[in-house]
């Protein structure tokens, strides 16, 4: 079956550049400092395998608080201490660059094509087999402990 048929179409995952610039380019949502990294939010999409959420979830933070919300275990929690709703900041700043809900075109058609590509299955070619063995095979062993006896 297709996936235009499913009654809940698989999301979409956006990738726009421009978008990325235009967060990271704001102010950080906690503490006003810039530069900024764009964050993407990562309960905002049914997670994949190797898969970021969309471009579209995105929300600027400045390094530090960036690592500290990376280190958290529950995002969510991590925001509503702060009670900052952060997918309507993410929506109000897909907005700014993304008027009348218009989407990404030429940019998200390349990356939906690499991710296609990405996805699909491929096989190594056998001087690349050859040479993660040669370097798998000169790492060191770990040690294995053994009990008294």
């Amino acid at each position: 079956m297709g996936e235009s048929v499913l009654a809940f179409p698989k999301p979409r995952r956006h990738r726009d550049k421009i978008h990325l610039r235009f967060v990271a380019q704001q102010s950080c949502l906690i503490c006003a400092r810039q530069p900024c990294d764009a964050h993407h939010l990562r309960f905002a999409q049914p997670r994949g395998y190797g898969l970021k959420v969309s471009d579209e979830f995105t929300v600027p933070l400045c390094r530090g608080h960036h690592r500290e919300l990376h280190r958290a275990a529950n995002e969510p929690r991590w925001w509503a201490t702060l009670g900052i709703d952060v997918v309507a900041v993410a929506h109000k700043l897909w907005a700014e660059t993304h008027p009348l809900g218009s989407s990404v075109s030429a940019i998200d058609a390349d990356v939906a094509a690499a991710d296609a590509a990405a996805a699909a299955p491929r096989t190594m070619p056998k001087r690349a087999r050859t040479a993660v063995a040669t370097i798998n095979d000169q790492t060191k062993p770990i040690p294995i402990a053994r009990p008294p006896s």
